[in-house]
């Protein structure tokens, strides 16, 4: 779950060599730096979309949707024709976007969600690796057209981006599977030295509760940004940080790929919807046909199917929506 804020940095006690190994595995297995995605077919990890777009020929995608003219549509004539969206992520958030082994392709239940869309609508998407924080002013300046990257639809987004949301998530814990620390809530996090992802809400969360911490004669939290999910994860894993928090249907996937190197600890909070970002000049058809293209999905099961190959089935939605409602008139 994404928002925007500043960065800073900060320190954290050592850990065993043995938990830094087993997530440098990881994390060349699920990050890189590379900015694009081609939207080739090239070969994905086992259990990953290959595709960034709606008609790729990937044997390993796991739902193929047929054209829905109506809803096609419903996407102004001049997208229509254009029939190549720039999509902007932050691809360093497994399992919802992050890079195949190939370095190139980006993957995960984003990319697979987007291209069961653009089979319906006709449209082919190109996801392109960013910062988290440069995706709204990237939408902003016009240099993408829209944004899929586990982004928080939260009120004060609204004001400046257009949702259609698609998936429900929260914050969770990771500390080293060595650590004892226990987290009941967010007071139980003062003091501590807490890795969050630049621009996240987890990052306004733990700013927040710093505040609060000190307000009533508590140490302060030592919040460390980082740019991507990897070098969170590094900074816990090598010692820098003592937890890390994370989306909460990242968390999961997160513990199982370290091979006992994390745990996860307390519940997840601060549940809300993840939407697919869109500039406030995107035409209200375009976001409709999304909203359409996602209800179908949910109705003939297989937004359920792409959910359950990526373990993501707990933060399903009943219906996807347009947020702001104005956005859709």
């Amino acid at each position: 779950m994404k928002l925007l804020t500043n960065v800073i940095r900060g320190r954290a006690r050592p850990l065993g060599v043995a938990g830094v190994t087993t997530m440098a595995i990881l994390l060349a297995a699920c990050g890189s730096t590379n900015s694009s995605s081609t939207g080739s077919s090239a070969a994905a990890p086992t259990g990953s979309s290959t595709t960034s777009t709606g008609s790729s020929s990937s044997a390993s995608a796991v739902i193929r949707e047929a054209y829905d003219p109506t809803l096609a549509n419903l996407v102004p004539s001049s997208i229509r024709q254009k029939g190549t969206l720039t999509v902007a992520a932050n691809a360093s958030y497994p399992p919802d976007e992050y890079f195949a082994s190939d370095n190139v392709t980006i993957v995960g239940f984003d990319p697979d969600l987007a291209s069961a869309v653009g089979q319906m609508l006709g449209l082919k998407f190109n996801f392109v690796n960013t910062a988290f924080a440069n995706i709204i002013p990237g939408l902003q300046a016009g240099r993408y057209d829209l944004g899929w990257s586990s982004a928080t639809a939260t009120a004060a987004r609204q004001q400046v981006v257009n949702f259609v949301t698609y998936f429900n998530g929260g914050i969770g814990f990771l500390v080293p599977s060595s650590s004892t620390i226990t987290i009941n809530g967010l007071s139980d996090l003062c003091g501590l030295k807490v890795a969050v992802e630049a621009g996240s809400l987890e990052d306004k969360t733990a700013t927040a509760q710093s505040t609060q911490c000190t307000s009533v004669g508590k140490p302060a939290l030592e919040i460390q940004r980082y740019q991507t999910e990897n070098q969170n994860i590094l900074a816990l894993t090598s010692g820098r940080a003592q937890v890390s928090t994370a989306g909460s249907q990242i968390v999961p996937y997160l513990v199982r790929q370290s091979h006992g190197a994390l745990k996860s600890v307390g519940a997840p909070y601060s549940m809300a919807s993840l939407g697919i970002e869109f500039p406030k000049a995107a035409p209200a058809g375009l976001l409709k046909a999304f909203q359409g293209a996602l209800n179908k999905m949910i109705a003939n099961g297989n937004y359920g199917k792409i959910l359950a190959k990526w373990g993501e089935q707990p933060g399903a939605v009943t219906q996807a929506q347009i947020l702001p409602q104005s956005a859709s008139q």
